[in-house]
């Protein structure tokens, strides 16, 4: 408890129930719990309600999102019939002239917050490498013919061609390349839903296998989408990865699994399906023998507008002559 206010009725009461303030509301107070309990909460992706702490007489809410100029990261419910006191900044100046123990106070709330702010941190990296590290095997084991994922290597070159060549100015950046490049460990994950028979067999398939085997990027993106939603702050690599995922069979002409055409092919998918092509050729297949690098490069030069993005084509070919 950080201090007790006597005169309960100088704040507001909010009956049990009632939501007292929510998250992303601008805050402009300085909450002082008097009297009853409330329960601050965050809404999980699932929707469901994850409980962060209670609140009793002397604690406080809001100090800093009061003090950042940020929203609410969460809300605060009434679960009893409880009094509120809500201090403005111009009125907080004034309390600490009268009490300068105030900031002792405040601080003190403060430190709390983010000490255990670092221990959640550190729990949710410890977990997080962990799941990263899992993800990474699965997907090795979904990627037909197994082995090292080459197309991180050439995925980070071709972005770095398309920089210099100034393609994509509204969205590829350094940043969005590092985030694309370790999306390039995961958008293959769906695989690992589907029989390894399946997966393996180029020839032969009759449609339903057809069908069947389409279906993996839904499964990919639904794995990666939800392990985006469970990273605070949403994971900009795997919501990158659950985009490949959906997108990478997408053909420039509207010829892919899912029918886009063109622009409205995320820029990512772009990227990676010339990557994803040419390395699959270069790969020994127990239906057909590698291609040299030069025949996949006249594979993917061929179909610049038809199955691959021209720009993106003519990045790849700029780059070509050190591949190989």
């Amino acid at each position: 408890m950080l201090f007790k206010i006597r005169e309960p009725k100088l704040g507001k009461m909010y009956p049990a129930g009632e939501i007292i303030a929510s998250e992303g509301d601008v805050a402009t107070h300085l909450h002082i719990v008097q009297s009853g309990l409330a329960e601050v909460y965050r809404t999980g992706f699932d929707g469901r309600r994850i409980r962060l702490t209670l609140l009793k007489a002397g604690d406080m809410f809001g100090s800093m999102a009061l003090f950042d100029k940020k929203p609410f990261h969460s809300s605060i419910q009434a679960l009893d019939d409880t009094w509120v006191l809500l201090i403005d900044k111009k009125a907080i100046l004034r309390r600490i002239y009268e009490d300068p123990s105030l900031v002792l106070r405040i601080m003190e709330n403060l430190s709390g917050r983010i000490r255990r702010q670092d221990d959640e941190i550190l729990d949710l990296n410890n977990g997080y490498q962990a799941a990263i590290g899992g993800l990474v095997t699965l997907a090795e084991a979904a990627r037909a013919g197994g082995g090292d994922n080459p197309v991180v290597h050439l995925v980070g070159r071709l972005g770095e061609q398309l920089i210099a060549m100034g393609c994509f100015p509204e969205i590829l950046d350094k940043g969005y390349l590092e985030n694309l490049k370790i999306a390039c460990l995961f958008y293959d994950i769906g695989n690992s839903g589907l029989p390894e028979e399946l997966r393996t067999r180029q020839g032969g398939l009759q449609e339903k296998e057809r069908e069947l085997l389409k279906t993996h990027i839904h499964i990919g993106s639904k794995v990666l989408t939800r392990a985006a939603e469970a990273v605070r702050g949403g994971g900009a690599h795997f919501q990158l990865a659950a985009e490949l995922a959906q997108f990478h069979h997408e053909k420039f002409d509207g010829s892919g699994y899912l029918g886009l055409k063109g622009m409205y092919i995320p820029v990512s998918a772009r990227i990676v399906a010339v990557v994803d092509v040419y390395s699959a050729l270069l790969s020994d297949r127990s239906y057909r023998k590698p291609l040299t690098p030069a025949q996949a490069m006249a594979f993917i030069k061929e179909r610049a507008g038809t199955h691959f993005d021209p720009q993106v084509t003519d990045a790849f070919v700029a780059m070509g002559s050190s591949m190989d």
